[in-house]
């Protein structure tokens, strides 16, 4: 499927930090799967940048894929761009192709430009994500208030369909990629 983002290798819950309560939250929604799949559970993973939510995504969709789970990870921009070159009966094959997959997750919602045209993409995606009926991972940097209350009638189409279906997982703490910078000066100051 085009909307699929390439798999990411090394995400794993064996080999991850899982000191911070969202990942915990996401290692289970993986432990319990038969549970949720059936009903289309879902989760939004709701922090600031560098908190790992997309990392526990891709631990999640990596986990499935191993049981041999078909998975799409995808984004708003990867979307657009397959959708802007489909037209009529193919763009509608796409979209409705995504009740293939066992899993859907749409990675960094929020994270487009926030124009009519890139809503009505973001909106085409979430929309076909809700229909399809199957668990919907969303991670995002959107507060949950923020998320709750948007502004405009095209931000509160997609959020709504997003918070029905997906409980919000907060993720907060430091950013890995921040102290994993810090590490880097360090080691590079002894090196020089």
């Amino acid at each position: 499927q085009r909307l699929c983002c390439k798999a990411e290798p090394g995400c794993d819950f064996e080999t991850a930090d899982d000191s911070r309560r969202g990942f915990r939250v996401v290692r289970a929604f993986a432990d319990r799967w038969e549970r949720m799949a059936p009903s289309g559970y879902g989760m939004t993973l709701i922090g600031p940048s560098g908190t790992g939510k997309t990392f526990a995504a891709n631990c999640l969709a990596n986990r499935l894929r191993s049981r041999g789970l078909a998975v799409m990870v995808t984004n708003v921009a990867l979307a657009e761009s397959v959708l802007w070159d489909a037209k009529g009966v193919e763009r509608t094959r796409v979209l409705e192709g995504l009740s293939a997959y066992d899993l859907l997750v749409i990675d960094d919602l929020g994270a487009e430009r926030e124009t009519p045209y890139m809503d009505s993409r973001a909106f085409d995606l979430v929309d076909a994500c809700y229909r399809s009926g199957r668990p919907l991972v969303v991670t995002t940097n959107i507060p949950l208030a923020q998320l709750k209350d948007p502004k405009g009638l095209s931000r509160t189409r997609i959020y709504d369909r997003v918070l029905e279906r997906c409980q919000p997982v907060i993720f907060d703490g430091p950013s890995f990629r921040a102290e994993k910078a810090a590490r880097n000066r360090e080691a590079m100051r002894a090196i020089l």
